[in-house]
C-alpha cells in the first residue's frame, strides 16, 4: 500500500474542506451596479488612526443586534356593501370580533387602535345589446387595525384569528424598543474603550507622549429597522431546450411555470466595524451604529533657543 499517496489525497481532501462556503439561495438575487439593496459593496476603506504633528486621531465604528421589545401590527380590513351604513355595521362587527380575540391572547383594549382609511363608491357595467354604461353599485369602506404585542411568536396565532374574520392582509409589522439611549449608552462605552485600546497601541510604537487632553470631534449614531432589510430573489434553473413555433398560429399557447419569489432578511454588512454586539443572535431586531472620533493632543516640544528651553506650538 502507498502511504504516502493516501496522506498526499488525505491532505487535499482536509484543504477542500476546509475551504468550502455555503451561499444558499441567495445567490439567486439580482445584483446590480447601483441603486439597489441587494448590491454588492466593496469593503469599505476606514482609517481607525492617524495622527498630524500635534495632535492623535482615533476612530470606531460599532454596530450593535438588538431584539425589539414590542411589535406594532398592522392588517387592512376591507367591506363592500350597497349603503355606507351596511359598510360600516359589517367591517365594525369584523373588527370587534377580532379585536375580541386577540384580547384571549393577553393584548388588551389600550394597545389596539382602529384607523379610518377611505370610503370609496364600487362601480359597475351594464351591458346591453350595442353598449354598455358605467353604474354606481355600492360603496367599499376600508379600516386598518393596529394594536402592539411584546411576543412575535404570537403572529401565527393573530393569522389564524385574521383569517376567521376574513382578514387576510397583514399590512406591516414594526419593531420598537423602549429605550433607544440603552443602546447608545452601549455602544458609547464598547467605542470609548475600543479607542483607548487603539491609542494605547500607538503610543507603545510612537515617541510622542500625550498632554491628556482630548476631545470627541465627531458622534454619529443611527438605527437600521428589518423593514428596510429585507431583499428578494427567486431560485431556478431552466432547460437550454427553446421551443418556437414555426407556423406562428394563432392557435398556439406556450405557457410557463410558476416561480416561487420569497424574500430573506440581509442586515448591513458586518465587515466594516470594529466590533460588533450580539454578532451570532439569529433572531431579526432592530441594527444600532455608532461611530465615535476622538482628538488627543500631543505634548508640546521644547526648542532651545541660545541656550534657553522654550516650549514649542508642536510644528516643524
Amino acid at each position: 500500500m502507498n502511504y504516502s499517496k493516501i496522506f498526499l489525497l488525505g491532505l487535499l481532501f482536509l484543504s477542500v474542506v476546509a475551504n468550502a462556503q455555503v451561499a444558499g439561495n441567495q445567490v439567486y438575487r439580482p445584483h446590480h451596479s447601483y441603486g439597489s439593496s441587494a448590491t454588492v459593496q466593496p469593503l469599505m476603506q476606514r482609517q481607525i488612526i492617524r495622527s498630524t504633528d500635534s495632535t492623535l486621531i482615533v476612530t470606531a465604528h460599532i454596530l450593535l443586534n438588538k431584539r425589539a421589545d414590542q411589535f406594532e401590527i398592522t392588517v387592512g380590513v376591507h367591506q363592500a356593501a350597497s349603503t355606507i351604513e351596511k359598510c360600516n355595521e359589517e367591517i365594525n362587527k369584523r373588527i370587534d370580533a377580532l379585536k375580541a380575540d386577540l384580547q384571549g391572547l393577553g393584548i388588551g383594549q389600550k394597545k389596539m387602535y382602529v384607523d379610518f382609511i377611505s370610503q370609496t363608491k364600487i362601480y359597475d357595467h351594464e351591458v346591453g345589446k350595442s353598449s354598455s354604461q358605467q353604474v354606481q353599485t355600492g360603496f367599499e369602506l376600508k379600516k386598518n387595525l393596529i394594536f402592539i404585542v411584546e411576543d412575535i411568536k404570537l403572529m401565527d396565532e393573530i393569522s389564524v384569528l385574521c383569517s376567521k374574520q376574513e382578514i387576510y392582509d397583514i399590512v406591516k409589522v414594526e419593531y420598537i424598543n423602549n429605550d433607544i439611549d440603552e443602546a447608545y449608552d452601549q455602544l458609547f462605552d464598547q467605542a470609548y474603550s475600543f479607542i483607548q485600546k487603539r491609542r494605547a497601541l500607538f503610543l507603545k510604537v510612537c515617541d510622542q507622549k500625550l498632554s491628556g487632553k482630548s476631545r470627541i470631534t465627531y458622534d454619529n449614531f443611527y438605527s437600521l429597522y428589518p423593514k428596510n432589510r429585507y431583499v428578494d430573489y427567486q431560485a431556478f434553473e431552466s432547460s437550454d431546450l427553446r421551443i418556437y413555433n414555426s407556423y406562428y398560429s394563432n392557435d398556439y399557447i406556450r405557457k410557463e411555470a410558476r416561480k416561487h419569489k420569497t424574500h430573506y432578511y440581509d442586515g448591513i454588512d458586518v465587515s466594516s466595524f470594529d466590533k460588533v454586539i450580539n454578532h451570532a443572535d439569529p433572531e431579526v431586531g432592530i441594527q444600532y451604529v455608532l461611530q465615535v472620533e476622538m482628538v488627543f493632543e500631543f505634548e508640546e516640544e521644547e526648542l532651545f533657543v541660545e541656550g534657553k528651553s522654550e516650549k514649542g506650538d508642536g510644528k516643524k
